[in-house]
């Protein structure tokens, strides 16, 4: 599979231009396209999971939707596996609270 050399999105086939950036994707011969850059995850903080597993205690609703927040950020990669487990604690937590 070839990717964008100017952000690393998967190139569709067939597609003229990239879908992220919109730079041209022929701009480049087939043979020289760089293989993409490995994903990287956020180091920093989930402040959406702090939060809600903090909220979750004294207003579960509000953790609740908090850490759905969080969880979605940790799921799509943004962040590392850690604070996608704080998240889930956080969604536990606002569960046995409702």
């Amino acid at each position: 599979m070839n990717y964008c050399t100017n952000c690393g999105e998967p190139r569709r086939e067939g597609a003229a231009y990239c879908p992220r950036c919109g730079m041209a994707l022929d701009a480049v011969p087939h043979a020289l396209r760089a293989p993409a850059p490995a994903p990287q995850t956020k180091r920093g903080l989930n402040v959406y999971a702090i939060i809600g597993l903090a909220l979750s205690l004294s207003v579960p609703l509000a953790g609740l939707v908090l850490s759905m927040i969080a969880r979605d950020k940790a799921k799509s990669g943004e962040y590392s596996k850690p604070l996608k487990d704080l998240a889930d604690a956080g969604l536990a937590v606002s569960i046995v609270m409702l």
